[in-house]
């Protein structure tokens, strides 16, 4: 069972952040990270991408907040790989 990080105990679950600057405020830190590099393609990419997105989401009611740049070869365009997606 996860334990609860104090900084989240007093938030309700309907209330959401406005922006990464505030959830960062909020919990403390100094720096939004608002980018992330996936330079890996496969199924580790497509589960990083989707947990990072239902975060997003569960924390900011919208699941594009964190925006991801990916590393793919012309075999991966061709292919329509879903982490590309």
């Amino acid at each position: 069972r996860m334990s609860v990080n104090p900084y989240y105990a007093n938030l309700k679950t309907s209330e959401f952040f406005e922006s990464v600057e505030d959830f960062v405020a909020y919990s403390g830190g100094d720096h939004a990270i608002k980018k992330i590099l996936i330079a890996n393609n496969g199924i580790g990419a497509i589960k990083a991408i989707r947990s990072i997105r239902r975060w997003s989401y569960e924390t900011f009611g919208y699941d594009r907040t964190i925006q991801f740049v990916v590393m793919a070869t012309p075999d991966d365009l061709r292919a329509n790989a879903e982490y590309i997606r």
